[in-house]
C-alpha cells in the first residue's frame, strides 16, 4: 500500500492538480490584456513579412516522421538478444515503409 503513489495513474493526477494550481496562481497574477492593432501579427524583427496562402511543407508530416525516426531507433537499439533477427528487420522494414509513404504525399 506505500507503494500506491508510485502508480503511474496517482502520478498524472497529482502533476495534473498541482499544474492546475500554478496555472491558477498565474492567471490570478497576470494583468489583463488589451486589444491592440498588430497584436496578432507575425514578428520579424521589425520587417513587413507576407504569409503564402500554403507552406511547402506539411508540418504533421514532418513530425511523424520524425517520431517514427525516433521510435525505429529505439526499438533496434533496445531490441533483446533472443528476439530472432526476422522480427528486427520487419520492424525495420516497417518503419522505413511507413517514412517512405509519408515522405511521398
Amino acid at each position: 500500500m506505500p507503494n500506491i503513489l508510485y502508480h503511474p495513474a496517482i502520478v498524472f493526477a497529482l502533476c495534473f492538480v498541482c499544474t492546475w494550481i500554478i496555472y491558477q496562481i498565474g492567471r490570478s497574477l497576470s494583468v489583463a490584456g488589451k486589444p491592440a492593432a498588430g497584436k496578432t501579427e507575425i514578428y520579424a524583427c521589425g520587417e513587413d513579412v507576407t504569409v503564402p496562402d500554403r507552406p511547402a511543407f506539411n508540418w504533421f508530416h514532418i513530425a511523424f516522421v520524425f517520431t517514427l525516426l525516433d521510435v525505429g531507433v529505439l526499438m533496434i537499439a533496445t531490441i533483446p538478444t533472443n528476439v530472432s533477427l526476422p522480427l528486427a528487420a520487419a520492424w525495420l522494414i516497417g518503419g522505413i515503409a511507413a517514412i517512405w509513404m509519408l515522405l511521398h504525399d
